[in-house]
């Protein structure tokens, strides 16, 4: 394909894509021309600006971040992870979390956290449901909780969580490629976690998923990328997607590989808007202060993380402070 048919192909897939979701083909055409171009990645952005007004409009989710909540239990742990390697790591008690989440109550007008933490794999919660349980016999029944702890829940776990009124449980790929999955995961196991997904919208409870800019290897970035979003375009319940950045960390097998270039993350969230449309998408791990204004820039920006509770904090931090 010449230059000025690229450059037509490119314009006539992204105005396509202001009213519908792109295909695959158009997809692949966005990416490229990103990738290639500043201007092309600038107009990119710009329309996903424009479709998250319009399929979002003024629903916006404000959170706070309780991290830690739970351990890790992969072995081996996943290649790009910083956490968990340090057996000192101090987790939350049951009674760290409520009384963080009292002082979130009581001293905010903020009502929707997350709960982070580590995985385990065979069907066991790590915790997570007694630290729910704790929240709500406490009479905090107005808080809404969001869970991300890894494909650890068997399904009466999931049936007792919706019964505590958790609103989004997460089931985080980073990639859908089998191949880069086990070779970046290798504790792991990605056909346990796309039915973990399935199963949580089975239990009546909203999905949230996660996908990492930078990950793989460059020359199959915008295959990987389009059939991720792709895959998560499939998946019944998808309310959330948490887009991360690979970045070089202490102590992680990964710091050979080369961090992720800031266009290619920026891209990687654009086309996530235009592909997943009325979804909401946050900017996660490996985002710097600046960078996060970038992608909101680029589409993402539909919740936002305000105050950040780990144990040992006495009261709470704001996210990048």
């Amino acid at each position: 394909m010449t230059a000025a048919k690229e450059v037509s192909a490119f314009a006539d897939a992204l105005e396509a894509a202001r009213v519908r979701r792109p295909t695959r083909e158009e997809a692949h055409v966005l990416f490229e021309g990103a990738f290639a171009d500043e201007a092309s990645l600038d107009a990119l952005c710009h329309v996903a600006v424009d479709v998250r007004a319009a399929e979002l409009g003024d629903r916006y989710e404000r959170e706070a971040a309780f991290n830690s909540v739970v351990p890790c239990y992969l072995r081996p742990l996943c290649l790009y992870c910083p956490y968990w390697r340090n057996p000192d790591q101090e987790l939350m008690t049951v009674e760290d979390v409520v009384g963080y989440v009292r002082i979130l109550h009581d001293e905010t007008d903020i009502r929707q956290f997350h709960l982070s933490g580590g995985s385990m794999r065979g069907g066991g919660d790590c915790g997570i449901v007694a630290i729910v349980e704790a929240i709500r016999a406490a009479g905090f029944d107005d808080m809404r909780i969001v869970v991300n702890c890894g494909a650890s829940f068997s399904d009466a776990d999931l049936r007792r969580l919706k019964e505590l009124n958790v609103m989004r449980i997460f089931s985080v790929f980073e990639t859908t490629n089998p191949q880069l999955f086990a070779r970046v995961k290798p504790g792991d196991d990605l056909a346990e976690k796309i039915d973990f997904a399935r199963r949580i919208a089975a239990a009546g409870m909203e999905v949230g998923s996660g996908i990492m800019a930078g990950i793989g290897d460059r020359e199959h970035a915008v295959d990987d990328y389009v059939n991720e979003l792709f895959d998560l375009a499939s998946l019944e319940g998808l309310a959330c997607v948490y887009v991360s950045k690979f970045r070089h960390a202490a102590g992680i097998p990964l710091n050979d590989h080369p961090a992720c270039p800031l266009p290619e993350a920026l891209a990687l969230v654009a086309m996530a808007r235009l592909v997943l449309r009325d979804v909401h998408i946050r900017a996660a791990a490996g985002w710097g202060a600046e960078d996060q204004a970038r992608a909101v820039g680029a589409g993402a920006g539909s919740v936002s993380v305000e105050r950040s509770f780990s144990k040992g904090s006495g009261h709470w931090a704001t996210p990048g402070a």
